[in-house]
């Protein structure tokens, strides 16, 4: 650093002192002096000539120091985070750093001289003065918060430290203020306070007991008691106090898991109120933490009696419902069995029945068969073997006498037959007698001759007889065998 020029000023002053303590050094005139004496005055004034030198650099270095430290303390206090002003009596600004100027966004030059309280919002123009009135009264730190409006309309929270400081005639004339924005904290105070208010609308309004606890499980904070407990009672003592003995491993065991791994945990207990009725309380205990350590346990307790009572009543219910499910399946597997018994005992009986309904239609076939085959044997051994022998002795007038018995056996016979000569005319249809009687012997296997010989009838009306029964069967001029046609009709 290059070294200033010494001032003359002070030169002069300083040669002054030197001829002042050069008198004082000769006791005698110059001239009368001795070359001894002369060469030691000589030698004194030079010595107090190089401390005088030695003096000044040492002036001069301090002064560098002096301009040094001036200026960086100048930079400090320009730059510093804080903004600093300077005020008088009345509020105006003396001096301030560039920090203060850019809180209020304007130039620096432009706020010196000026009111500070047009920086201040109207609403906060009396808080000021009297913070400033209070200052230089109480010549006191004192501290206020208020809004500042910037050069641009916008405003932000700040807080002002003012403290009262001596002129140079040791007068409390100004005070010098830090100003500080605030606003971010004062923003976290604010929403801090809403989340306190909302934590303390929720656990007032909450139907639980919500408890804080301490590692040792004092009771720190509780939002409500049982009627019995007054709440600034209970704040500071031990949770333990208030439940059986029963009821202190299961919630301390469950305190300490919390504590030592930071997962919640859920733990019940029984409590009997003042009024004799036992209740059921569920509780949810969760960790606070403070810079990564958990410091205290939130526990939230609710009264489930009557859930546990439902679930109680559920379970007898499930009980008996299942227990009334047992005995009915036991009823409808006994009921099952005897219906499974019966119904196979109804298909034995169906199988017999249906094999002796088979047996009996094969029987009652074989007695229909039986007995159309007797009718036609009667029937046409009546017509081969004896009509024929009564219409001989019928014509045969030689027996007059035995006529009347003749007649009297043929209608006889005739009634004997009539039955199944009726049922073979309904089978002939529209067949007359005597082409019944040729048809019966045809379907016996009678050849024509054997025709002639019982009906006593030519062979040319045998022929006109098989002719027109073909007609009837609607088979003549057909390649069909008169016999098979005849014994499927019967049959």
């Amino acid at each position: 650093m290059a070294k200033k020029p010494v001032n003359n000023k002070k030169t002069s002053d300083l040669r002054k002192q030197a001829e002042k303590k050069l008198r004082k050094l000769a006791s005698k005139p110059l001239h009368e002096l001795s070359a001894s004496d002369s060469h030691k005055l000589i030698h004194e004034l030079q010595v107090h000539q190089i401390e005088l030198d030695m003096q000044n650099e040492e002036l001069r270095d301090s002064q560098d120091h002096l301009e040094e430290s001036r200026s960086k303390y100048a930079d400090l206090y320009d730059f510093a985070p804080v903004g600093y002003i300077t005020l008088d009596k009345n509020g105006l600004v003396m001096e301030a750093n560039l920090t203060a100027a850019d809180h209020l966004n304007i130039d620096r030059s432009k706020i010196i001289k000026k009111p500070f309280s047009r920086f201040v919002h109207k609403e906060d123009q009396d808080v000021f003065f009297l913070h400033r009135r209070n200052v230089f009264k109480l010549k006191t730190r004192l501290t206020c918060e208020l809004t500042l409006m910037r050069n641009d309309k916008s405003g932000f929270y700040a807080q002002l430290v003012s403290t009262a400081v001596k002129d140079s005639k040791g007068k409390y004339t100004l005070m010098t203020t830090a100003v500080m924005n605030i606003s971010e904290r004062r923003l976290a105070e604010m929403s801090l306070k809403d989340s306190e208010e909302r934590w303390r609308s929720m656990t007032e309004n909450s139907p639980d007991y919500i408890l804080t606890l301490d590692r040792d499980a004092n009771i720190q904070f509780i939002n409500r008691t049982v009627p019995e407990l007054d709440k600034n009672d209970v704040i500071g003592t031990s949770i333990y106090k208030y439940v059986h003995e029963e009821s202190k491993a299961v919630m301390k065991k469950c305190f300490e898991h919390v504590f030592k791994t930071g997962t919640p945990g859920v733990f019940e207990i029984e409590r009997i109120d003042a009024d004799g009725i036992k209740r059921t309380y569920e509780s949810r205990v969760g960790s606070i933490t403070n810079s990564g350590k958990i410091v205290a346990l939130t526990v939230s307790s609710t009264d489930i009696t009557e859930r546990k009572n439902i679930e109680s009543e559920l379970h007898e219910a499930r009980s008996r419902l299942e227990e009334r499910v047992r005995q009915r399946t036991a009823e409808l597997e006994k009921t099952n069995e005897a219906l499974s018994a019966e119904i196979l005992e109804r298909q034995r009986i169906t199988k017999e029945l249906h094999e002796k309904n088979i047996a009996l239609k094969v029987l009652l076939k074989q007695r229909e068969e039986d007995r159309v085959d007797m009718e036609q044997n009667i029937l046409s051994n009546i017509h081969s073997l004896v009509q024929p022998y009564v219409d001989k002795m019928k014509n045969n007038k030689t027996l007059k006498d035995e006529l009347a018995y003749l007649h009297i056996i043929e209608s006889n016979l005739n009634e004997i037959v009539s039955p199944f000569s009726n049922k073979l005319s309904s089978a002939y249809m529209n067949f007359s007698p005597r082409e019944i009687q040729v048809a019966n012997l045809i379907k016996e296997g009678r050849q024509d001759k054997d025709i002639m010989a019982l009906l006593s009838i030519s062979f040319e009306t045998v022929k006109t007889h098989r002719q027109n029964i073909r007609k009837k069967l609607g088979i003549y001029g057909k390649n069909t065998n008169l016999k098979t046609t005849l014994m499927a009709i019967i049959n």
